[in-house]
């Protein structure tokens, strides 16, 4: 995949960038996602590759991905997990020491499993993935792509589940929502811009890209009110009541 190339070629620079197999495989599934394993091998949806509107968005996705596997995140979570381990095993010893009753025990170790999932493991994973986000765009704008793209994948995101109906509380999320990853991009763009400037980059298009949705973010919005007030959807355009 070109996209893939120019990000590690641009980035090659970086000490551990040679030590990954940049490889990239696509995945038969509508599911708009990506994910990489430690060894560098990006695995990216037919879905995602449908969903994004241009490379600089593809790009985004792809450089958050080489994030993960350039900050060592498999195995850091592994061992963030181990210790996580270790809690719930002291903690079921002192139940069943207290509470030798095999239902009262599976009772209390499944709450405070979901406890630990919920206040612990869940905003570790949100640190990391927020981590691979900055990271992600530096790799982008050292390869000369759009960075300001960034702030409107993540904005279709939020359109897409939106419409969908299948938007979830952040504090029950492994991610940030998408609401605050298109704040943390837009907050980082100045800084993206100066690295990419100073890569010797071609100037970005004077017409920003964020400034494209606006039509499109009241639409979505006149469709989200048209549903809560049950009024007829018919008459909307397809690819904004669907």
């Amino acid at each position: 995949m070109c996209v893939m190339e120019k990000l590690v070629h641009s980035n090659w620079a970086l000490s551990n960038m040679k030590t990954h197999k940049w490889k990239v495989a696509i995945v038969d599934s509508s599911d708009i996602n990506a994910y990489v394993l430690a060894s560098g091998h990006v695995y990216v949806h037919i879905g995602l590759l449908n969903f994004v509107q241009n490379d600089n968005q593809l790009a985004i996705v792809l450089a958050h991905e080489m994030a993960h596997a350039l900050l060592g995140h498999a195995a850091e979570k592994v061992s963030y997990a181990q210790i996580i381990d270790y809690f719930v095993i002291i903690l079921m010893a002192a139940i069943w020491a207290f509470m030798p009753f095999d239902g009262i025990a599976l009772i209390t170790q499944a709450f405070y499993e979901k406890v630990v999932q919920i206040l612990l493991d869940y905003p570790y994973s949100r640190k990391l993935e927020k981590e691979a986000d900055i990271v992600g765009l530096q790799l982008a704008a050292k390869a000369c792509y759009d960075v300001r793209e960034g702030y409107n994948f993540w904005k279709l995101m939020r359109f897409s589940e939106q419409l969908q109906g299948s938007e979830i509380p952040e504090w029950l999320s492994t991610h940030p929502s998408n609401v605050n990853r298109q704040e943390l991009i837009d907050h980082l763009l100045p800084k993206a811009i100066s690295v990419r400037e100073k890569s010797h980059c071609p100037p970005l298009s004077k017409e920003d890209p964020r400034n494209c949705l606006k039509r499109m973010e009241k639409m979505v919005q006149n469709v989200l009110t048209a549903r809560m007030t049950g009024q007829n959807l018919s008459k909307l355009p397809k690819h904004v009541s669907s």
